[in-house]
C-alpha cells in the first residue's frame, strides 16, 4: 500500500535511514511521501478492513451473563450499585462505610469526581499485549472507578482484594470497521502536526520493521485506547476469553 504512493524501494530507503525509534521511521515516511498524502491514502486503502479491539474487565457471574446476552453497556454507577454493595458487604468496615456509599457513587458520576466516568462510551485498547501487560488494572480490579470508590470508602487493601476474589478477569473482543476504529482512537480530532493514533501506530511499526526485521509489536506495551459510543451489542462481540490471574500478577511485577 505504501509503495503505491512511494516506490518499491521505500523499505530499503527506511533501512538506510537507520531509525532508532519507531517514531523515527514514521517521520521518515511522512517526510518522503508527505504527511497528508500518506494519511489520506492509507485511510482509503485500509477502509475495507476490520480492527480487533480489546476490552479488559473483571466481572461477577451475573455481569458476565449480561455481557453475553446484552453486550457491553456504558458505565452507569447506579446500575452497578447492587453488585458493588454485595461485594463490599463482606468488608469488616462496611457498616461504617455504607451510609456514605450513595454519596460516593454520585461523586464519581458524570462530570464529577475523578473525571467524567459516565461518558456513554465503551473503552477498548488496540493492543492485547498493551492491555494485559501494560495497563492490566482493568483485569485485576475491574473498572478504574471501582478503585476510586474503594479509596474513598475504605482506603485499604481489603476492599481491593474483595474486588478480585468476587469477580473474574475477562478479555472481550470485537471487530470494528477501520474507519470507525480510527475515529474512536481520536474522538476529538488530533493536532495537525501529529499522525492519527491508529494510523500512527501502524505506520511507525511497519516502517520500523523495514529497518529492524526482528522487531515485533508484541514486545511493546502500547496502551493506545479508543472510545466507542455504547452499547456494543452481544451480536457484535467476537469472543469473551478468560484471563489467568497468575499471569496478571507476574506481569505487574
Amino acid at each position: 500500500m505504501v509503495a503505491e504512493i512511494a516506490s518499491s524501494e521505500i523499505g530499503k530507503a527506511i533501512l538506510e535511514s537507520e531509525p532508532v525509534y519507531l517514531e523515527d521511521a514514521g517521520a521518515f515516511l511522512c517526510d518522503r511521501i508527505g504527511r497528508g498524502r500518506l494519511i489520506e491514502h492509507l485511510a482509503m486503502r485500509l477502509a475495507p478492513y476490520a480492527v480487533r479491539m480489546y476490552h479488559g474487565t473483571r466481572v461477577t457471574d451475573a455481569e458476565l451473563e449480561s455481557i453475553s446476552t446484552e453486550g457491553l453497556k456504558p458505565l452507569k454507577l447506579v446500575d452497578r450499585k447492587p453488585a458493588l454493595a454485595a461485594i463490599f458487604g463482606e468488608h469488616p468496615k462496611w457498616a461504617e462505610a455504607k451510609p456514605h456509599f450513595e454519596a460516593v457513587l454520585h461523586k464519581f458520576g458524570p462530570g464529577e469526581g475523578a473525571g467524567p466516568r459516565e461518558d456513554n462510551c465503551v473503552h477498548f485498547c488496540f493492543s492485547r499485549t498493551g492491555l494485559v501487560r501494560g495497563c492490566n488494572h482493568y483485569l485485576t480490579h475491574g473498572a478504574e472507578v471501582d478503585r476510586h470508590i474503594v479509596h474513598h470508602l475504605f482506603g485499604d487493601e481489603i476492599a481491593l482484594d474483595l474486588l478480585r476474589t468476587h469477580r473474574r478477569a475477562k478479555l472481550v473482543t470485537f471487530l470494528s470497521p477501520f474507519p470507525k476504529a480510527a475515529q474512536a482512537a481520536n474522538p476529538w480530532g488530533f493536532p495537525s502536526e501529529d499522525l492519527p493514533s491508529l494510523l500512527g501506530m501502524l505506520i511507525n511499526a511497519w516502517g520500523y520493521r523495514q529497518a529492524h526485521p526482528a522487531f515485533t509489536v508484541v514486545s511493546q506495551r502500547d496502551c493506545t485506547a479508543a472510545r466507542f459510543e455504547g452499547p456494543i451489542l452481544a451480536s457484535q462481540i467476537e469472543r469473551i476469553v478468560d484471563v489467568d490471574d497468575i499471569g496478571l500478577d507476574r506481569d505487574q511485577r
